[in-house]
């Protein structure tokens, strides 16, 4: 599985369990990274970003949250795979 580079702001929301308009605030107050223009109408935050401030938030290691991520991903698509 490949890690995502990118995420829109309803992927970090799924990912760090925010709302949009906590995500927003926190990023206008300076206590979340703000997200980076990629193309001409699409912003987004760096994956990693994302990480490393959940890393930080919750104490744990970047390196064990995207296990953690990828596991998730894991089991996610062997459900779907066995509810078709």
């Amino acid at each position: 599985m490949m890690l995502p580079l990118f995420l829109s702001a309803s992927e970090v929301c799924k990912l760090t369990n925010l709302s949009q308009s906590t995500l927003y605030r926190l990023c206008l107050d300076g206590d979340f990274p703000a997200p980076k223009k990629i193309s001409g109408g699409r912003n987004a935050w760096a994956f990693m970003t994302v990480i490393n401030w959940a890393s930080e938030v919750a104490g744990v290691e970047a390196s064990e949250l995207i296990v953690m991520y990828s596991n998730l991903n894991k089991l996610a698509e062997e459900v779907a795979f066995d509810e078709k």
